[in-house]
């Protein structure tokens, strides 16, 4: 982090903004987890948002997936996106 005073400034400004926007466009979508709580510590920044239970998606982004599987992640996406949208 940097040592000036109005880089940390925007970067905390930044991060609550973006904290924020992520708080209400999870409420109410079952698809987007729920941000419990956002903080600044000892110039870390944390998250603190419900648990998804499963694997990430980078490990299973090493198999060939065929394209059947690809399309309906891709539609399963799309009810999130539009609510973000």
């Amino acid at each position: 982090m940097s040592a000036r005073p109005e880089v940390m400034q925007f970067v905390q400004q930044r991060f609550a903004r973006e904290a924020a926007v992520l708080e209400s466009v999870g409420k109410g979508h079952s698809q987007i987890p729920d941000l419990y709580a956002y903080f600044e510590e000892n110039g870390q920044f944390y998250l603190v948002q419900e648990w998804v239970e499963g694997a990430p998606l980078i490990a299973r982004a090493s198999e060939a997936w065929p394209e059947e599987r690809v399309v309906a992640l891709l539609i399963s996406a799309l009810g999130a996106l539009g609510h973000i949208h």
